[in-house]
């Protein structure tokens, strides 16, 4: 069985991206607010996690890295790439969501949590 390495995630850009360029090629690095509601009526509860997304483009398509404000509303697609570095002479493993598209647009009545993310 053939494993599937693959997201898409809807959120809001929690700071203005991180953006390093190099000689061919640009990374932005920022955080993406993701909630989700569950439960009914009075036993509803917003539940909140913030993100750590980074994408490349080469620099002559890095344009739409400008899009990544604070605020703005976007989707990530993507994969998860697995890290590992040394530090304090442990071995430390994290998942980076490296994206690979991206759009923008907002749907009808949702905002920005202003809480912050649990």
């Amino acid at each position: 069985m053939k494993s599937v390495n693959s997201f898409e995630v809807t959120g809001f850009i929690v700071n203005d991206a991180k953006v390093n360029k190099f000689n061919n090629a640009s990374v932005a690095r920022f955080g993406l607010s993701i909630a989700r509601t569950e439960g009914k009526d009075e036993n509803k509860k917003r539940t909140s996690a913030i993100l750590n997304v980074e994408i490349w483009r080469s620099n002559k398509n890095a344009a739409d890295l400008d899009l990544l404000k604070k605020g703005n509303r976007i989707t990530v697609k993507g994969f998860f790439k697995p890290e590992e570095y040394t530090k304090d002479d442990k071995t430390v493993s994290h998942i980076v969501f490296a994206g690979t598209e991206i759009t923008t647009g907002d749907d009808e009545g949702e905002t920005p949590d202003t809480t912050e993310a649990k």
